[in-house]
Order: structure tokens, then C-alpha cells, then sequence
């Protein structure tokens, strides 16, 4: 289904002849208006969306075309959508299918804690009354360091060298404090927090989060509580995520998951196309 999203490799060496379309004059020295609307929609399906948007305007031959294409594909994307849930039906037994449909939904449930604890994360306390103020505290404990340290990395902040530290020692912890407060004042911090996809988690993250908390592991929530509240939340926060990780896990493993993942993809595809469709059927601007 690459080439619904504006793949480059197909017939008549695509890309070449559509530049050609922007011209009428051109277009009829090329031979290009002599072909049928069946040939022609095969072509435009193959287009961007603003390319088809913009050709369908050059001549009312081209109009048909797309029109002709656009409802083939759409066709063609409703009988995937309805293949794959046949699939998901026959291929896997009730046992199964309970199981995938019960990890779903603990999942869904983790994702909300996951928002809650990151919103709970920025805001006001009596002793910080913005998240920013963390930032100016010079020698914090390690409570606090740790928790904001490894959600940073987490979100895709990079400490230099990480080989070099030891994250047991105190007085290493406070030395990369200094390295990443900067990200707490300047709110840095928010925007990753806003901005964080759990798939763009590396393993390298995962690994180096792991090491830092395998020589903290007497921290509790409660225990960092007491010192700072945002730090508790995303001591929670990396907890949550690590249950949602491993859920995600067991649910790639079922094999569900994957044919759900691209029937979304053929339905975002199809309801995008339907749109657009529709509103060159009713002729309306764009």
C-alpha cells in the first residue's frame, strides 16, 4: 500500500510524464490526453494528494480520471479492511482473541496513567511552584535526580559519555545534574514530556534507564515524595511505562496486534481518500 502515500515507482516513469501535466501544450505533444481514463487513473492514483488536487484542474479528462481512480482505490482499501478482519477471525481461536482483547485494554488503561503522572509531573507544589524552579536547586538529593534524569533520557536527552559515570555515586549524580538542569529552566522539559512517543524508545535508552535504577533500588514513591512531588510522578511514570512495554510485548507476540495495526492503516488511508473525494464529487474549493 506504499504507493497510496506517494510512491514514486510506477508506470510510464511516473514522475517524469506527471511533470508534463502542469502544461496542456505539453501534455498533448506527449501523447498524454490520448490515453483512456482507465490508463490515466492507474497513473493518478500513484500521486500525492496536493499533486491529484492541483491536475484534476487542468483539464475535465484528468477530473474523470482521478474520480475513476480515487473510487477503484477506495474500493480496493474498503476489501482489505474487510479481509483483515476476516483474518483476525479465522486465524486465531477464542482463547486467543480474550487474551489480546483483555492486554488491549490494560494497556489503554496504563496509557491514561502514563498521561496523568507526566501532567502531575509539571505541576505547582508549595515548595516549587513552577517545574522550571527545580532547575535553580544547586546540590538536590539523589530522590530528585534520578527520577528527572532517567525520563530525560527516556525522552531523548543524551548524557555525554554515560560509560563514564558511576550513578551509584552521589557526588557523580550531582556532577550530571549540573549537565541537564538547564532543560528544567529554560522548560525544555515540558516540551519533551509533550512531544514523547513511547515508540521512539531505543534500546540503548532502555538499557541505560535499567542500570541507573538496578543501584536505586531502595527509591519508593513514597520516599521521593517527601522531597519532591514531580519526582515521584515520574518515578511512577517509568514504572507505568515499563508495564506498558512489557503488555506491548505480549501482545506483538499474540500476532493480533500487527494485522489491527495495518487494517488502521488501510482505514486512515481510506477515510482520508473518502473525504477528499467527496469533496471533489460535490465540487467544492479545497
Amino acid at each position: 500500500m506504499e504507493s497510496l502515500e506517494g510512491s514514486k515507482n510506477w508506470g510510464f516513469e511516473g514522475l517524469e510524464r506527471v511533470e508534463l501535466c502542469y502544461g496542456k501544450a505539453q501534455m498533448c505533444e506527449n501523447g498524454v490526453l490520448t490515453l483512456n481514463l482507465g490508463s490515466l487513473a492507474e497513473v493518478f492514483t500513484f500521486i500525492d494528494l496536493s499533486s491529484c488536487l492541483d491536475l484534476r484542474l487542468v483539464c475535465k479528462k484528468f477530473n474523470q480520471s482521478i474520480c475513476y481512480g480515487w473510487s477503484i482505490r477506495i474500493y480496493e482499501l474498503e476489501c482489505l479492511i474487510k479481509k483483515s478482519k476476516e483474518s483476525i477471525e479465522s486465524e486465531f481461536d477464542t482463547s486467543t482473541l480474550e487474551k489480546h482483547y483483555h492486554l488491549k485494554s490494560e494497556n489503554s488503561k496504563i496509557e491514561e496513567k502514563l498521561h496523568e503522572c507526566l501532567t502531575k509531573s509539571k505541576g505547582r507544589s508549595k515548595l516549587f511552584p513552577e517545574v522550571q524552579d527545580i532547575g535553580y536547586m544547586p546540590r538536590p538529593c539523589r530522590a530528585l535526580i534520578v527520577p528527572f534524569l532517567t525520563s530525560l533520557i527516556l525522552m531523548g536527552w543524551e548524557l555525554p559519555e554515560p560509560h563514564k559515570y558511576d550513578f551509584s555515586s552521589r557526588k557523580e549524580l550531582k556532577q550530571i545534574w549540573l549537565k541537564f538542569r538547564g532543560l528544567l529552566r529554560n522548560k525544555k522539559f515540558i516540551k519533551m514530556t509533550e512531544s514523547f512517543k513511547v515508540s521512539n524508545i531505543t534500546h540503548d535508552q532502555l538499557r541505560l534507564v535499567k542500570k541507573i535504577y538496578s543501584v536505586h533500588t531502595d527509591l519508593t514513591f513514597a520516599m521521593i515524595s517527601k522531597e519532591c512531588a514531580a519526582s515521584a510522578y515520574l518515578f511512577l511514570w517509568y514504572n507505568q511505562l515499563m508495564e506498558y512495554l512489557k503488555l506491548s510485548r505480549d501482545l506483538e507476540n499474540l500476532g493480533i496486534k500487527q494485522i489491527e495495526d495495518k487494517m488502521d492503516e488501510y482505514e486512515g488511508i481510506n477515510k482520508k481518500m473518502v473525504e477528499v473525494f467527496n469533496k471533489i464529487l460535490a465540487n467544492q474549493e479545497f
